[in-house]
């Protein structure tokens, strides 16, 4: 998130995370849950002044960039463990050294 003259985003993003559960409980309908403008004023939500917005995104935002980069990393990751584990396992990828050490450990 980049952030320019709105420091809002990130304490919204925040705040909508941490009462979730109140905006849920005021959802309705039968195919899907739906809020209404109505329900969700009932929501108590305080606006702080700019200069407390501009501080909090300042600690916010490095917090939340790093949660990104480690959501991609893991990600990735996971799909790199998922591609490679079925092919080690299967003999059609072999990697020596691994092999060696995985020897060593079971003695």
């Amino acid at each position: 998130m980049k952030s320019g003259g709105n420091y809002g985003e990130i304490f919204l993003l925040c705040w909508v995370y941490f009462n979730m559960d109140r905006v849920k409980e005021r959802a309705n309908g039968s195919t899907f849950l739906e809020i209404s403008k109505k329900n969700f004023r009932l929501i108590p939500f305080i606006v702080p002044n700019t200069e407390l917005l501009k501080y909090f995104n300042e600690m916010a935002q490095p917090i939340l960039s790093r949660l990104i980069s480690c959501t991609r990393n893991s990600t990735q990751l996971t799909n790199l463990r998922d591609t490679l584990l079925p092919k080690l396992l299967s003999g059609e990828v072999r990697i020596p050294e691994v092999e060696k050490m995985v020897e060593e450990l079971a003695l």
